[in-house]
């Protein structure tokens, strides 16, 4: 049933950045920090239901804490919606862009 209530929190969270936030981001910057920022809200939306506690929850095979079973969740459901939004939306970025620091844009041979 927690385990329930955690991934509710991240839905409600990733509903709202997919649906608002992102969409209004002018740069692969404000994408990265509003991504982070989404993250953080999850994780902090599930420290206020059990931070402190002993509770446990289940991943299939493992038991955890509700903080590695947050982010986990987090990243299970974000790999794919992400791919799915950049593509769905290329003049905002690549996977590329966003996550090689080394990227130059015009660059050749990267």
């Amino acid at each position: 049933m927690n385990e329930l209530l955690v991934i509710a929190i991240i839905g409600l969270v990733m509903g709202i950045f997919y649906g608002l936030v992102y969409p209004k981001a002018k740069s692969i910057t404000q994408l990265q920090w509003s991504d982070f920022l989404a993250t953080i809200l999850s994780l902090g939306g599930a420290a206020l239901f059990f931070a402190g506690s002993d509770e446990r929850f289940s991943l299939v095979f493992i038991e955890t804490t509700w903080y590695w079973f947050t982010l986990i969740v987090y990243v299970l459901i974000e790999v794919p919606a992400w791919t799915i939004y950049l593509k769905r939306h290329p003049h905002q970025g690549t996977m590329r862009q966003l996550y090689n620091p080394v990227y130059i844009k015009g660059s050749k041979g990267l």
